[in-house]
């Protein structure tokens, strides 16, 4: 990965975090289809959709959040990025 991509992957970690916390901003941005969303997640390597998905797993909201439109759907850039995450994740303490 990238600097530029663990600099973008960071910014999703802090939403999470944020989310995670109570933020209503940090759950809005993760948990609606927006175009500064999906550009972030893409700039770190991620499929936004796998993001929202990981965001209600680690308790950031009640329900799943929309589904992501399809015209906004890239391929998952694999277990590199999904790694990536994992390890920022862990570093924030947000994941086991």
């Amino acid at each position: 990965m990238t600097p530029e991509a663990e600099l973008w992957g960071a910014v999703v970690v802090v939403a999470i975090r944020d989310a995670r916390s109570g933020d209503r901003n940090a759950r809005a941005w993760l948990s609606l289809p927006s175009e500064d969303m999906v550009t972030v997640c893409h700039l770190a390597g991620f499929e936004p959709g796998w993001v929202r998905r990981l965001a209600v797993r680690l308790g950031c909201f009640d329900a799943s959040p929309p589904v992501m439109p399809r015209a906004h759907r890239k391929a998952d850039h694999g277990p590199r990025g999904r790694a990536l995450l994992a390890r920022l994740l862990a570093l924030q303490g947000l994941m086991p």
